[in-house]
């Protein structure tokens, strides 16, 4: 039963592993009907770029996912409709809003429920490639 578990788990890390490399790639190259295939690679890619970004900040404001979202070249427009809510989805990272429910930031889990490669590749399936 281990055996099995772990070559699951090897199958996960290495879809995480490859959608990384893809996204690496396709995020230099302009929009194109090509590109459009790998929508669902440069999304994963694109979350987990914030992600490793603010990995070991805990809980950050939403002023400074913001900050980090430029620094990947994400919209905050994004960053509201997708990219949080796949973070959230796949236990990257717990959305935090206020009373109001407006959102002020995030509490980042990376590599926490499980390793970071399995959370690319939750991503990634998430987006239903």
């Amino acid at each position: 039963m281990d055996i099995a578990r772990a070559a699951r788990t090897d199958r996960i890390a290495s879809r995480g592993l490859a959608v990384m490399r893809a996204y690496l790639n396709v995020a230099n190259v302009p929009p194109s009907p090509a590109t459009a295939i790998f929508d669902a690679t440069h999304r994963a890619g694109a979350a987990m770029d914030l992600a490793m970004r603010v990995r070991r900040h805990g809980r950050v404001s939403y002023e400074e996912i913001k900050a980090f979202a430029r620094l990947g070249g994400t919209r905050e427009s994004d960053l509201r409709l997708w990219l949080l809510p796949a973070l959230e989805a796949a236990r990257v990272a717990q959305v935090l809003t206020n009373e109001h429910g407006e959102l002020i930031g995030i509490e980042e889990q990376v590599g926490v429920a499980e390793a970071i490669l399995d959370q690319v590749a939750r991503i990634w399936e998430s987006f239903g490639p």
